[in-house]
Formats: C-alpha cells, sequence, structure tokens
C-alpha cells in the first residue's frame, strides 16, 4: 500500500513539473486589441426626404468614448442644416458601441475587421420639427 501511494505521489510531481514547463508556443493566433478610436463616416437617406452624414472623430480609452464630430441633414426639398457636435459620450464593450451627443443616440456593433460600426442613429425630426426618426445607420473607419 505505502509503494502504490508513493508511487501515485511520485507521477502527481512528475505531471506537475511537466504541465508547468510547459510554454505556449503558438504565435499563430495573436491578441488583438478592439478599438472605435478614430475618424468614422456615415450617411443614410430617409424616406427619400432627407440625407443624414454623420462625421465623428472618437477616442476610446478602456470602454469610455469621447469625442467631436458634425451631423449633418440635407432634405430633398430646402437646404442642408448641420450641428457641430462638441461632445461625443458613450461606451464600447466589443462589439457592442453606444454613442449619444446633442439628442442624438447612436447603438451599433463592431465589426470584426474593425473597419464598419453597424447599427441605429435616433436623430430630431428635422422635417417636421418635433419628434425623432430613426435610422439604419453604418459608420465606417476613414
Amino acid at each position: 500500500m505505502k509503494k502504490v501511494l508513493s508511487l501515485l505521489i511520485i507521477t502527481i510531481c512528475i505531471i506537475a513539473a511537466l504541465s508547468s514547463c510547459s510554454k505556449d508556443t503558438n504565435t499563430n493566433n495573436p491578441v488583438v486589441t478592439y478599438s472605435i478610436t478614430g475618424h468614422w463616416l456615415g450617411q443614410q437617406n430617409y424616406n427619400s426626404l432627407l440625407t443624414i452624414k454623420m462625421d465623428l472623430n472618437l477616442t476610446d480609452v478602456a470602454g469610455a468614448v469621447g469625442g467631436t464630430g458634425k451631423v449633418t441633414y440635407t432634405p430633398v426639398l430646402g437646404s442642408a442644416s448641420s450641428i457641430d457636435i462638441p461632445v461625443v459620450a458613450g461606451t464600447f464593450s466589443n462589439p457592442d458601441v453606444n454613442l449619444s451627443f446633442s439628442g442624438i443616440t447612436f447603438t451599433g456593433k463592431l465589426s470584426a475587421d474593425q473597419k464598419q460600426i453597424v447599427g441605429k442613429a435616433t436623430v430630431p425630426n428635422v422635417l417636421t420639427g418635433s419628434g425623432t426618426i430613426q435610422v439604419d445607420m453604418t459608420l465606417v473607419k476613414q
């Protein structure tokens, strides 16, 4: 019995020693850091009556998003108007992006290649002057 117990303890010690000596030599899977820091542009038509353009410069620090930008509304009939956005605030937890600024919200998902954020923008209804409208919007990294 003592011999079996001793052999079992030695086997466990050898396995533990060998496993602590192994090292991961797989360099084919580098760690990817996801970030939405950068310049993003998006444009979408709403009911063929209005074009909405978003031009955002975002900074992402550990999931807290800030930045500046501009949203331009161009109605089919009439002249364009724009809103300068002094501060963009939001969060990023890969792949989820949530932004809010000047009465506008944007929720979307960052693509795996980090070149697009696909989502929805809720913006003031400049056509009627009241309420909001929601449009599908893809922001493309510049």
